[in-house]
């Protein structure tokens, strides 16, 4: 093993960034656009389609981080549930609590 002392400049940069298929599903558009309309009290319930649940193995846990990501750097006040329909799909409910 061979150690050199170098320029910081000469560390090359990153080839390719992964972006998740998630993200351009119809499903997350559709979730992205419903945020702001979560009033004080109310939730959302986004139950994901069958394109949706196929793009992963745990689609619904990766949708729901995805979406939790994206509500910190919105700065949102909601908050994310992930529990199981009747058939065993995943359904995320995305609420908004009430003002204290």
């Amino acid at each position: 093993m061979t150690i050199d002392v170098i320029d910081a400049n000469l560390i090359p940069p990153t080839a390719f960034v992964r972006r998740s298929r998630m993200l351009e599903s119809k499903d997350w558009k559709d979730a992205i656009a419903a945020l702001p309309t979560v009033k004080p009290g109310k939730a959302v319930r986004i139950a994901l389609s069958p394109e949706t649940l196929q793009l992963s193995k745990n689609s619904g846990i990766g949708f729901k981080r995805h979406l939790v990501d994206h509500i910190k750097e919105a700065k949102l006040k909601l908050e994310v549930a992930l529990r199981k329909a009747a058939d065993g799909t995943p359904v995320l409910y995305v609420s908004n609590p009430p003002a204290k």
